[in-house]
């Protein structure tokens, strides 16, 4: 695709005027703008829910999330460290807890970083000759492996956590007075058991809630209906 070669000046300032007047009017879109979008481009429901989840995603109350969420992996290193040699039930818990934590906060602060990326484009602050011309508008494509390492990572150490956790379930928070000497001291399990439901919750929920909003907005065409019809 090659580039557009302005004649004069003029032409090429009202080309950008024209940009601007695009990008500002994408950018006042709300999320149920959006959805809207999402509803009448579908082409079949689970196109519709991967559109919805990208309507979602790209939206500032999102972004807004995430940057709150920032606070949960900082608690979970402080936590892990401050409780680091306080649960002889199983030692491994404290060092699971900060190394999920640390990896946590990488990946948010990535997320973070690809929303605000994807928001710009959904905004036309980048046009289809930048994507032409090869330009990584997400990232160079070592990054993006690398955020996949990250994310497999993070869901295995999730699952190997669960083990740790519920294998000592339901452990003595407080040191024993007579042998065996293996307690969890509370501050550090409850936290542990609370981070772990609510990522359970978190992600089953979301994906129900979308789920949902898919089947409302959802409107087969008559292709879809076309097996009916043999």
């Amino acid at each position: 695709m090659e580039r557009i070669v302005f004649s004069t000046i003029e032409e090429e300032r009202q080309c950008l005027h024209d940009k601007k007047l695009k990008a500002k009017r994408l950018s006042s879109r709300n999320v149920f703008d959006e959805i809207k979008d999402a509803q009448e481009r579908s082409v079949g429901f689970f196109d519709l829910w991967c559109k919805l989840c990208t309507a979602f995603t790209i939206s500032t109350p999102f972004t807004i999330l995430l940057s709150m969420l920032l606070i949960l992996p900082i608690a979970m290193i402080a936590i892990g460290g401050s409780n680091y040699e306080k649960c002889s039930a199983e030692k491994l818990l404290p060092f699971w807890l900060i190394v999920f934590g640390i990896v946590l906060l990488f990946k948010l602060i990535l997320t973070i970083r690809n929303v605000s990326k994807m928001r710009q484009f959904a905004n036309g602050e980048y046009s289809d000759d930048d994507l032409s011309y090869g330009s990584d508008i997400f990232g160079a494509k070592s990054a993006e492996w690398c955020e996949k390492i990250v994310l497999v990572f993070l869901v295995l150490w999730f699952f190997f956590g669960n083990y740790l956790t519920f294998r000592i379930y339901k452990p003595s928070y407080n040191i024993p007075d007579h042998p065996p000497f293996t307690y969890c001291t509370g501050t550090l399990y409850i936290f542990i058991l609370f981070v772990t439901l609510g990522i359970y919750i978190a992600v089953i929920g979301g994906a129900i809630f979308v789920g949902l909003l898919a089947l409302c907005c959802f409107k087969p065409s008559n292709g879809d209906y076309g097996y009916l019809a043999d």
